[in-house]
């Protein structure tokens, strides 16, 4: 047997609908008789071999499951249908009011209650009268080039150059950081990268690596402030290796 619910649809107010589904006793007691033969026939009852178990006996044992499974599969497959049949287009989640399924001797009815979207009649709508203001946007020619350069930064390749480094360039270089003659771990690095102009370094570093071609080495003192928190206030001095400087090649450049 088929499952076919009676469906009905009302109106609760100007934006909320009820469906309020009903399966009848028929179908419900064909969906626990279904039920029990696969419990019957998969899992068994002890004392009893597979499949032979009394319907009386598989009801005591697995009735409250039943009646959990068949009330969620009712009320999924009775709003999945509700949509289609009735072309609903809810626009929040179905708030369910309803009474546990608790046997299989009587129908089966629960209520699903829903917002849908207001309904706007163009015709009626005195469109005319609305004011809508926009603003004027005025975009310069340096803008303009300047965004567009920018695009093609975004999107240009790195590539290898000997020319001095210079802010806009990406270096790569290790870093030794020298407290009283004794390396300090955390303050060294064998391998970081960084673009000069950009702030990410500290000044005295990203000052002494500009300027610089690979494969220079040169060390650089840092200044902490006096009033500085850190526990490094006796002024590491870093050896410095540079290692490659890279250029972004853009793929195009264009002036307007």
């Amino acid at each position: 047997m088929a499952f076919s619910p009676q469906i009905q649809l009302s109106e609760v107010d100007q934006f909320s609908r009820k469906v309020t589904i009903t399966v009848p006793q028929a179908q419900v007691s064909q969906a626990f008789s279904q039920r029990f033969d696969q419990l019957n026939k998969n899992n068994g009852v002890p004392g009893f071999r597979k499949g032979k178990a009394p319907v009386n006996v598989l009801r005591q044992k697995f009735g409250q499951q039943v009646a959990f499974e068949i009330h969620d599969r009712f009320i999924n497959d009775g709003w999945k249908q509700a949509i289609v049949e009735l072309n609903l287009a809810p626009v929040t989640q179905p708030e369910l009011q309803n009474d546990r399924l608790a046997s299989a001797n009587s129908d089966f009815s629960f209520s699903l209650t829903f917002e849908v979207a207001p309904t706007i009649n163009l015709a009626e709508l005195d469109w005319k009268s609305i004011e809508v203001s926009s603003k004027d946007w005025q975009l310069s020619d340096e803008r303009l080039d300047a965004e567009i350069q920018q695009l093609a930064k975004r999107n240009g390749e790195w590539t290898e150059t000997s020319a001095p480094s210079a802010n806009g360039h990406q270096v790569s270089f290790s870093l030794e950081g020298v407290i009283d003659g004794l390396k300090k771990e955390e303050l060294s690095s064998p391998d970081e990268k960084c673009i000069l102009g950009k702030g990410e370094l500290l000044a005295e570093i990203e000052s002494a690596l500009t300027g610089k071609s690979a494969g220079e080495s040169f060390s650089v003192s840092v200044d902490f402030p006096a009033d500085s928190n850190s526990a490094l206030l006796v002024n590491p001095l870093h050896s410095v290796v540079l290692s490659i400087v890279f250029q972004n090649k853009m793929p195009f450049q264009l002036k307007i």
